[in-house]
C-alpha cells in the first residue's frame, strides 16, 4: 500500500509538473497564435472587400466603354451608308430637281408625301359614274 502510495504520489507530481507547463508556457502561445489568426483573418476579410469593391467599379467600367464602343461603332456604320449614298449621288452626276423630290420622296413616303383628297363616285346610271360629293 507503501508502494501504491509513493506511486500515486510521483504520478501527481509529474501531472502537476506538466499542468504547470500547460499553464505558463503553451495556453499563452496557443492564445496568441489565436490572437494572430484572427488579426490575419480579419486584414484578409478587409482586402477581399476592398478588392471586390474594385472589381465592381471596373466591371461597371467595362460594361460603359462596352456600349460607347457599340454606339460608336453604330454611328459609324451610318455614316458609312451616308457616304455611300452619296459618292453614288456625285457619281450619277447632277439630277433634275423633279428627280430628287422624287428619290426623296421614295425614301420616307409616310412624312413626305403630300395630303391627297379622294372623290367619292357615285353611279348615275347602272354604267356611268359622276364625280361629286
Amino acid at each position: 500500500s507503501v508502494a501504491q502510495f509513493r506511486k500515486l504520489e510521483s504520478d501527481y507530481h509529474t501531472l502537476a509538473q506538466a499542468d504547470t507547463y500547460y499553464r505558463n508556457e503553451l495556453i499563452p502561445s496557443y492564445d496568441n497564435v489565436l490572437q494572430l489568426q484572427t488579426q490575419t483573418l480579419k486584414k484578409t476579410e478587409a482586402e477581399n472587400l476592398e478588392l471586390r469593391a474594385k472589381s465592381r467599379a471596373r466591371e461597371e467600367k467595362h460594361a460603359q466603354t462596352q456600349e460607347l464602343l457599340s454606339t460608336r461603332d453604330q454611328k459609324v456604320d451610318t455614316l458609312s451608308a451616308e457616304i455611300q449614298v452619296l459618292k453614288a449621288t456625285l457619281n450619277h452626276g447632277p439630277q433634275s430637281s423633279l428627280a430628287m423630290r422624287k428619290r426623296l420622296r421614295s425614301s420616307n413616303p409616310a412624312v413626305d408625301a403630300p395630303v391627297r383628297r379622294v372623290r367619292k363616285c357615285r353611279l348615275v346610271k347602272p354604267g356611268q359614274m359622276k364625280l361629286g360629293a
